[in-house]
């Protein structure tokens, strides 16, 4: 039975605006009285949907907080948030949080001053806009290299001499589609194909000046700038410290990595693993291969034993996606595992848990799971009998009937289109729909044609039709049927035409096919699944009953949240 559903998502964090007051009395929760400061507090490491809802429905969400954390405390006391499975649901989750804060500190850390941002900024100009050039490429054959560059160092002391680049690009470049536009060469940007030491050179140009001689295995190259579109360092500025941080973080975690170490102790059992979700894909079935004990040490990681409880746990609290990841990729997955128990710890080392808003976010996850965990425990103690069952099933008989059914739809609309072509649709009114549909029951049921031919050539219900407008079957208790419809059905018998009957989309008949009434076998377990939701809905709502929640100043409620 999961009942979170503000728990999904990741964290943010809600400070309040500097216009409401940290005493300003926003909301009454039994006799505790909540300010503006306290709700400050209670939002701090809450989800985002969470927090939509708080934006939505202020009441609620005071009424769900004190709930869940009335229910955390009782688990507690319990003792269940030191029972696996919750116990290593709340040492993973936690590992979870404590490791991204962990990474989210250190991208704060890295954070570049305007000097270092301008330096990197100079140091990858081509990156960051575009260059207009021409080129003079002069082509190294096999075996003519040394002619190739005679020539290019007679080109440059020409250059130097003050002879045009256009003028030496007709007479000696090897290009002939850029010799041919006098030089002119594509665009130089990111995303040239040019070698990275080229396109500084061009972009250290200022307009009309020329690069040094530059060399490749296939020859000789000059480029004159004629112009660029390089974008301002201020236009730039957020991108570059976005980069710099990145490059900086990439490599702390890289480091991090490093550090990692992982010792497979019992290869058997992982090998096991990968080949049980191979056989799942080819849907074959496969025994284990070998048998763990709780206290059998699988592997080592970060130099700690991990034994196959610790395995079990940990694998019992990761989302399904990851299980499927940790049965093929084992190795990995230990060094991710690994990963997080570094990073976790260096949170811990340096404060992070008890900073905010990570403090908050340990605390609302604790708050959740244990609450999950003391739903999960009511359910599993829970007790249904057959008597109470049975007593269900034979105090609502007319329930559990069940209508076989063809259907016949005649559409309609308030205001049809004029036809003004001929071989368009014709689209009825109200009244002609009626007509239609009434013509249509009379000669059902006068023997004319049966329903099914009827629905079959006349029908507008295009899923339907070619079945003779045949239907599922409709038990009495099925959701989304208008009731009145339901109603004219079961009240019918079989073989009888039920309508027409008016819709707002349009007029609907039905012929009852056949009219059975389900045995107590066949709905048992849907009664048992019934009786549950009902007995925790009146536990659940028990508990909530216990408080009284009064907002005294939504508007100022809202405005915390929404900062």
């Amino acid at each position: 039975m999961k009942i979170l559903l503000l728990a999904a998502g990741g964290f943010l964090c809600a400070q309040a605006p500097s216009n409401v007051k940290p005493d300003l009395l926003v909301a009454e929760v039994n006799d505790e009285k909540i300010t503006a400061a306290r709700l400050k507090d209670v939002l701090q490491g809450a989800p985002p949907l969470a927090l939509n809802a708080l934006r939505s429905d202020p009441k609620e969400f005071l009424l769900w907080t004190w709930t869940m954390r009335d229910m955390e405390k009782e688990a507690t006391a319990q003792g269940i948030d030191k029972k696996p499975p919750f116990s290593d649901r709340l040492k993973w989750s936690h590992g979870q949080i404590l490791m991204m804060a962990r990474m989210e500190e250190k991208n704060k850390q890295e954070t570049p001053s305007d000097e270092q941002l301008r330096r990197h900024y100079a140091e990858n100009a081509p990156r960051y806009g575009t260059a207009k050039v021409k080129i003079l490429f002069i082509s190294a054959d096999p075996g003519k290299e040394a002619a190739a560059k005679l020539k290019a160092a007679s080109v440059v002391k020409q250059l130097k001499g003050g002879a045009s680049f256009v003028d030496l690009v007709k007479k000696y470049s090897d290009d002939p589609e850029s010799k041919a536009k006098d030089g002119d060469f594509h665009d130089v940007g990111p995303e040239s194909k040019l070698p990275p030491f080229f396109k500084m050179a061009i972009f250290q140009l200022k307009p009309g000046g020329v690069t040094e001689l530059l060399q490749q295995p296939a020859g000789y190259y000059l480029f004159q700038l004629k112009s660029t579109d390089q974008k301002p360092f201020d236009e730039v500025k957020d991108k570059l410290r976005d980069e710099i941080r990145s490059t900086k973080v990439s490599g702390w975690m890289e480091e991090q990595r490093s550090r990692i170490s992982v010792k497979i102790l019992v290869p058997e059992f992982f090998k096991d693993l990968t080949q049980q979700v191979l056989a799942q894909k080819a849907q074959v079935a496969t025994a284990a291969a070998v048998e763990i004990k709780p206290e059998t040490v699988l592997a080592e990681v970060n130099g700690k034993p991990l034994t196959g409880a610790d395995w079990t746990g940990i694998f019992q609290s990761i989302p399904p996606q990851q299980r499927q990841n940790a049965m093929q990729q084992p190795e990995e997955f230990l060094r991710q595992y690994g990963l997080m128990q570094i990073l976790a710890a260096s949170a811990v080392e340096i404060g992070l848990d008890k900073q905010q808003p990570y403090r908050g976010r340990l605390s609302y996850d604790h708050a959740q799971i244990l609450t999950q965990a003391l739903v999960d425990e009511y359910m599993n103690k829970m007790v249904i009998l057959a008597e109470e069952q049975r007593k269900a099933f034979d105090s609502s008989p007319g329930r559990w009937r069940v209508a076989t059914l063809r259907m016949l739809y005649v559409a309609y609309s308030l205001t049809p289109p004029p036809r003004t072509d001929p071989n368009a649709p014709v689209v009825l009114n109200e009244l002609q729909a009626a007509g239609k549909i009434k013509a249509l029951v009379a000669g059902v049921r006068s023997g004319i044609e049966p329903f099914a031919e009827a629905a079959r050539k006349w029908s507008d219900d295009e899923k339907t039709k070619s079945k003779g407008g045949e239907l599922p079957p409709m038990p009495f208790d099925s959701q989304g049927v208008p009731e009145d419809v339901k109603k004219a059905i079961f009240a019918a018998k079989k073989g009888e035409i039920v309508g027409p009957i008016k819709l707002p989309n349009g007029f609907y008949a039905f012929e009852v096919v056949d009219l059975i009434t389900r045995n107590y076998e066949d709905v048992k377990d849907q009664i048992y699944d019934e009786l549950r939701q009902q007995r925790f809905q009146a536990w659940f709502d028990g508990r909530r009953n216990g408080y009284s929640v009064k907002i005294v100043d939504a508007d100022a409620f809202r405005r915390i949240a929404a900062n």
